[in-house]
């Protein structure tokens, strides 16, 4: 499960997200989703086609109000077997 690292750049506020419930005092806000390539006409079907991707998702700060993207906090492999 990956952990995410919250942090507002406004008032420094900090949070580390380990759990889906740690997301209740944030507010997520919607984005949609962003044009990917150039629009092109099927020729079979006579329809527009355009390929899009979301965005990554926003959250509102708790203090402030300020809106910041959550970062991955990637975990190290532990490793036990290590002699001293």
């Amino acid at each position: 499960m990956n952990k995410y690292s919250f942090f507002c750049d406004h008032c420094s506020f900090r949070k580390i997200i380990n759990n889906p419930e740690d997301l209740d005092i944030f507010v997520i806000i919607p984005s949609s989703p962003i044009q990917k390539t150039i629009p092109q006409i099927d020729s079979l079907t006579k329809k527009l086609k355009m390929q899009s991707m979301n965005q990554p998702k926003k959250l509102k700060c708790p203090k402030c109000g300020f809106s910041n993207r959550p970062k991955i906090i990637k975990e190290e492999a532990k490793n036990d077997n290590i002699d001293n």
